[in-house]
């Protein structure tokens, strides 16, 4: 059984299997009407994802990674990690990145990573 999660405009849709019949199950969680619990929960993904795959914490403890930090210029990322959380992206997310989506206005941060993909996800919603 393929477990995923989909965000969708207000809502997240988890896959819980098949019913007896062979149609699909799914159990859908709705966020309310305030978009910023939405956007929040997407960047706290995002931000554990490059946390556990690409970021070493300093040894004192503090994090030093802000949103808005560029995540090339402070070697963070290199290229193939971009191709590497593109591809988390699009699994995690539900969303295409096309090749002329690979630029830094839409990569280089997880304040500019969190706006592209709510922007997909609305798109498709």
């Amino acid at each position: 059984m393929n477990n995923f999660w989909v965000f969708a405009k207000s809502r997240c849709v988890k896959k819980l299997g098949r019913d007896a019949s062979g149609l699909p199950v799914y159990r859908v969680w709705r966020f309310g009407s305030e978009s910023t619990d939405w956007r929040q929960r997407v960047k706290q993904r995002i931000r554990n994802f490059i946390e556990e795959n690409f970021f070493l914490h300093n040894p004192d403890g503090a994090d030093d990674l802000s949103d808005s930090d560029s995540l090339m210029a402070s070697g963070v990322i290199d290229s193939t990690g971009v191709l590497e959380l593109t591809a988390w992206l699009e699994k995690t997310f539900n969303i295409t990145v096309a090749d002329e989506d690979l630029r830094p206005a839409n990569l280089d941060s997880i304040d500019n990573i969190v706006n592209f993909v709510t922007s997909r996800m609305a798109a498709n919603g």
